[in-house]
C-alpha cells in the first residue's frame, strides 16, 4: 500500500514573501528496496537576506538529486541530498561575503515499510499514534538569556543549509510504518503557536488534505504571522 501526503504552505499575514517552500507531491523514485517517496519543508532564515531563493535552491536541490541518490542507503541518501542542497543554498552567497541566505531542512523518505526523516535548522518532524503527537526531530538553536521587544524568548539557529561547507544535519530511522499512525512535518510557524496535544487532536479522524488545511486554520486562528507549511503523510 502506498503513501497518502499532502501539503500546504502559505505566506504568513506579518511576512512580505512566503520564505518556507515545500516538496510536495513527493518525488518518486525507484530504488532496489522498491518504490521510494522524498517530501519535505524548508523555512527560509528570517532577517537575511535571500532567505525565500534559499528555501527554493533547497527543495529544487532535492528534487534534482533523489533520483540518484534513491538507490543508496536510506540514511546515506539524505545526507546526501542534504550535501547538495546545502551546497546549492552556498552558491547562492555573493562574492566575498561572509554571510548569504539560509534555511531549515527537514525531509521524510519513505519505502514500502520504513521512514527516515533527515534535518537541519528548527523545522520539525513529529510522529502520530494513538491520537498523540511526538517530536522526531531536535531543534538547532540556542535561546540566550534576551527577550524580543514582545517579551518573546529570543531563539538562535546553531545550524540551517547555508551558513557553513561542512555538513551538520540528524538523520532519524528507520521508522517501522507499522508503528506511527501518521507523520507531521512543518516549520516554525505552524509549531509556534500550537502544541503537541493540539496537534494531536486535530490529526484524528480526517482525511490528510482537511486535516491539513484545519491545523493551518487552527495556527492562524491561535495568532500566527509567520509562513506557514505543514506536510501531512499517513500509511
Amino acid at each position: 500500500m502506498a503513501w497518502d501526503a499532502f501539503g500546504i504552505t502559505q505566506r504568513g499575514s506579518g511576512r512580505a514573501n512566503n520564505e518556507d517552500a515545500i516538496l510536495y507531491p513527493a518525488e518518486v523514485a525507484q530504488a532496489s528496496s522498491g518504490q521510494r517517496l522524498l517530501l519535505a519543508v524548508a523555512d527560509g532564515v528570517g532577517g537575511v537576506h535571500g532567505g525565500e531563493a534559499a528555501s527554493a535552491a533547497a527543495v529544487a536541490a532535492l528534487r534534482d538529486g533523489f533520483a540518484d541518490a534513491a538507490a543508496r542507503d536510506p540514511s546515506e541518501a539524505l545526507r546526501l541530498l542534504f550535501d547538495g542542497a546545502n551546497r546549492r543554498v552556498l552558491a547562492l552567497r555573493p562574492p566575498a561575503s561572509e554571510q548569504g541566505p539560509a534555511t531549515t531542512l527537514v525531509a521524510a523518505l519513505t519505502d514500502e515499510d520504513t521512514l527516515w526523516i533527515g534535518s537541519i535548522g528548527d523545522s520539525r518532524a513529529y510522529v502520530a499514534r494513538n491520537g498523540g503527537v511526538t517530536q522526531v526531530t531536535a531543534d538547532h538553536v540556542c535561546q540566550p538569556d534576551a527577550t524580543a521587544a514582545a517579551g518573546t524568548p529570543v531563539r538562535f539557529l546553531t545550524r540551517a543549509l547555508g551558513l557553513e561547507g561542512e555538513l551538520r544535519m540528524d538523520v532519524f530511522g528507520p521508522i517501522r510504518r507499522a508503528d506511527v499512525d501518521g507523520v507531521l512535518l512543518c516549520s516554525d510557524g505552524l509549531y509556534g503557536v500550537l502544541d503537541e496535544p493540539a496537534l494531536g487532536a486535530h490529526l484524528r479522524g480526517a482525511d490528510l488534505a482537511v486535516a491539513a488545511q484545519r491545523i493551518v486554520a487552527l495556527a492562524v486562528q491561535a495568532g500566527s504571522v509567520d509562513d506557514i507549511s505543514i506536510v501531512l503523510m499517513a500509511g
